[in-house]
């Protein structure tokens, strides 16, 4: 860290621990929202921009929708899907549905077609909580979804233009399920009980439901406040969808859970970001993504530091980590871990990044970084990161309703991630790609993850996706698919001569291909099969033949 790094602030109130959150109170979502809405009704939990609501009114109102959920067939162990945008109502839902034990299933937005519908089909939903702006979504699909019966539609106001196509479902407005004012059926919870259903990111293969339950949510979000040292004056910041963990479970229930107040947004502005954090006196966020570049490259201000961030959690972390946390006055930490197998490794703010670095493994799991049979690697030695919970039910419970990929991952009394690493004599883990990105060149195994983290640092690199592609002397070569910035001048030829040094000679690509944009999935994450199929094209550079690729070898 550099010397001007600021220090992360310490928390006036006590610092608490996971053992000590399960310990003392409910391990259910919802007995720990009743727990602090009868604790402090008053305080503030959660504020949206059409709504603030304390923690009395998060209780009250998520009662009354439960009750209503009730009375449309909802009961413990159903699915119901959401639709919406960020908004105070999605949450409500959610803890009305922890209450009735029914399982949250928020849907991507930007999901359309067959990919939506096979979504809510894999979730066996009847009930779907629909935003008004996306019933052109469900239209497209109606002949195709298999389960569902019945539509909430959320609504502007009390009234909606149903589309014609959708009257075949029963139909019925978000606010008069939301007003149904008497005690929701009295329901036994179990902490192993589904909550929730994440969606994978499809980047592999069709996405998957994640199944979560509610000691495992409860977990991940007493995981970050056991190690951000996360406390009641924090405030959460998020502009995330919240069908991703980061908005979810880092966000809004880590505030509910450290009795806090979590802020959610519609979506990410670089321009009006630190300007939000202000207003909200924001003290803990997340970055996914590019996020920290976007904001990195703004026109520097001479109030950057003059914010309450104390803490920002980057994954990956940037090369220019140290700059960042100068320009804003923040500490950058780092952790890693997945949907199925919650955040197994942390990085304390109170101590520095280490360059190429993910943190240690926290105390409540167990780690191993395995050969192909399973067995441990020494240091230093990289193999797959594989995962055990020394509590039950902190891990996923499964993929949902597919018993096949779930044994896919969990074999020899291991979770299996999927992710290569190794760990140094300190106990670090240092993260080397997925394993379906490792690349085999000449007698070598190369990192995608690894030339990506390098050609990103390049000035005019806007984004780059690796991949291996066929050799004609077997095994493979390395491809690089990179967007520049607009008016670039950059050639190949010269990303090829700048790599040269800073990446070892094997791994610098052989082929280099510029495009105005890298193919995404819904999640946002980038589609690396269709750059592997079409690798061949005649804007592709190919280093050793001094060339692009002419159309008869493409």
């Amino acid at each position: 860290m550099s010397d001007a790094a600021p220090e992360a602030p310490r928390p006036e109130s006590a610092v608490t621990t996971v053992e000590a959150l399960a310990r003392d109170h409910p391990e259910t979502i919802g007995e720990r929202l009743r727990e602090l809405a009868l604790i402090n009704p008053n305080r503030t939990l959660l504020t949206t921009p059409e709504l603030t609501l304390s923690y009395g009114d998060m209780e009250q109102r998520a009662a009354f929708t439960a009750a209503g959920l009730a009375k449309l067939g909802v009961s413990k162990g159903d699915a119901v899907c959401q639709l919406l945008p960020n908004c105070a109502d999605m949450v409500i839902n959610w803890m009305a549905l922890a209450k009735l034990g029914a399982i949250h299933a928020p849907l991507n937005y930007q999901f359309t077609g067959d990919a939506l519908a096979r979504l809510i089909n894999l979730t066996a939903a009847r009930v779907l909580v629909l935003d008004e702006g996306f019933q052109s979504a469900i239209a497209g699909i109606i002949d195709k979804l298999q389960y569902l019966e019945t539509i909430i539609v959320r609504a502007v106001d009390d009234t909606f233009e149903r589309l014609d196509s959708l009257k075949s479902f029963e139909c019925v407005a978000l606010t008069e399920v939301a007003s149904c004012e008497q005690a929701p059926p009295a329901v036994h919870v179990h902490f192993s009980d589904p909550a929730m259903l994440m969606f994978t990111s499809g980047t592999t293969g069709p996405s998957k439901a994640v199944e979560l339950s509610h000691r495992y949510a409860l977990t991940f979000a007493a995981l970050y406040i056991e190690h951000w040292q996360l406390v009641e004056e924090d405030v959460f910041y998020t502009p995330y969808p919240l069908y991703h963990v980061d908005a979810s479970l880092a966000t809004y229930l880590c505030a509910l859970h450290c009795n806090a107040r979590a802020v959610i947004v519609p979506r990410f502005s670089a321009s009006r970001y630190w300007d939000e954090i202000r207003e909200h006196q924001a003290t803990i966020t997340t970055f996914m993504g590019a996020v920290a570049t976007f904001l990195f490259n703004r026109e520097p201000r001479q109030d950057d530091a003059d914010n309450p961030l104390r803490v920002v959690l980057m994954a990956p972390i940037p090369s220019f980590w140290p700059e960042f946390e100068k320009r804003f006055g923040v500490r950058v930490v780092t952790a890693f871990g997945g949907t199925e197998f919650s955040m197994v490794f942390w990085q304390s703010p109170e101590h520095a990044y280490i360059d190429g670095t993910q943190g240690k493994p926290c105390r409540y799991y167990e780690v191993r970084i395995g050969d192909e049979l399973d067995n441990e690697q020494p240091e230093g030695v990289a193999g797959e990161i594989l995962v055990r919970s020394k509590r039950p039910c902190t891990l996923m419970s499964g993929y949902y309703r597919d018993p096949g990929a779930t044994l896919e991952t969990w074999r020899n009394l291991w979770h299996h991630t999927g992710d290569l690493g190794f760990m140094d004599e300190d106990g670090h883990l240092h993260f080397i790609g997925r394993m379906k990105d490792s690349i085999r060149r000449r007698g070598e195994n190369i990192s995608a993850y690894e030339v990506e983290e390098v050609l990103d640092r390049h000035e005019d690199v806007v984004e780059v996706a690796v991949v291996g592609v066929p050799s004609e002397y077997t095994e493979e070569e390395v491809k690089a698919v990179l967007e520049i910035k607009r008016g670039s001048t950059l050639t190949p030829k010269q990303l090829l001569e700048w790599a040269d040094g800073r990446l070892p000679r094997y791994a610098v690509p052989r082929f280099i291909e510029f495009v105005d944009a890298l193919p995404h999935t819904e999640t946002d994450k980038v589609q690396k099969a269709p750059l592997r199929e079409s690798w061949r094209s005649v804007q592709t550079y190919d280093a050793e033949a001094g060339d692009y690729l002419v159309s008869d070898d493409c």
